[in-house]
């Protein structure tokens, strides 16, 4: 071996270059190890979320728009998977109709439907549907703090 070939691993650039390759992949090893603790942390939420009775929850939200239109928003609220899912319907004889059917695709096991305004004529038609599912009547209040 010439002295040649030993020159161009203890120059400057290399050692520079390995500086910062091993920085690069210190910084790697960090976000690697924030994802895993994000997972772990969402993993235990999701155990703590399924041990509840109702692991998806329906809310409805009844209000009126500027025109004096009726609106209902149906929201999902998914615990253990940690997704939600909203559609706004502005008929709320349709809403109604695709309330089974939402109930059907994601293992709906509450609702929460306020019963402020014509909230109640929806609650209503809710529990003579006998749907099998716990309907909970919501009074919204003003928030005090």
């Amino acid at each position: 071996m010439s002295w040649r070939q030993h020159e161009r691993y203890d120059s400057e650039g290399y050692r520079i270059g390995a500086s910062n390759a091993n920085y690069i992949e210190r910084i790697r090893q960090e976000e690697y190890n924030l994802k895993l603790k994000e997972q772990h942390e969402k993993n235990r939420r999701s155990e703590k979320h399924a041990a509840c009775n109702a692991k998806v929850i329906l809310s409805i939200i009844t209000d009126m728009d500027r025109y004096g239109k009726p609106k209902i928003e149906l929201k999902v609220n998914d615990l253990v998977n940690e997704y939600g899912y909203v559609r706004t319907y502005e008929n709320p004889d349709e809403a109604i109709l695709y309330i089974p059917a939402i109930i059907k695709k994601y293992g709906v096991g509450q609702i929460q439907c306020e019963i402020n305004g014509f909230g109640l004529g929806v609650y209503d038609r809710l529990k003579d549907a006998r749907l099998g599912v716990d309907i909970v009547p919501l009074t919204y209040r003003h928030l005090t703090y």
